[in-house]
């Protein structure tokens, strides 16, 4: 008997609380508020799209802020470069198998000799120094 009287009365504080939420839902402004704002989801809209925000810029639009890739140097040969860098270039004694001989790019004083597959999907870098 003590336990139906438990749990009647955790069901009426539930039940309490519950019609309390509706109410506060109802009668207050910000409780229409999130009323509505919930009731969005669950409303059939005309449109598929959700607007972006203004602060937001809108897709394909270019934003100046964006940081940028640097476009690579030409290629240049291994010879050329070392003119102009001052040292002499390491080069593989041979193309390894798989791969296709680009040539050289300077970054600065860095020289990169670069190879590359034939279907463009792998690479191999090789950037050298003086510094390190």
């Amino acid at each position: 008997m003590n336990r139906k009287r438990v749990y009647r009365a955790r069901r009426f504080a539930f039940a309490g609380a519950m019609i309390f939420a509706l109410l506060a839902a109802l009668l207050t402004p910000q409780g229409r508020a999130l009323s509505q704002s919930i009731l969005q989801f669950f409303t059939r809209a005309e449109d598929a799209t959700v607007p972006v925000p203004p602060s937001q810029p809108a897709v394909g639009e270019p934003d100046p802020d964006a940081p940028t890739a640097e476009p690579p140097a030409p290629l240049i040969s291994v010879t050329e470069a070392e003119a102009q860098v001052g040292f002499d270039v390491a080069e593989l004694p041979f193309v390894p198998d798989g791969l296709d001989y680009l040539g050289a790019r300077l970054y600065g004083e860095a020289v990169s000799v670069e190879y590359q597959t034939p279907d463009y999907a792998g690479h191999l870098i090789i950037m050298q120094s003086q510094s390190g």
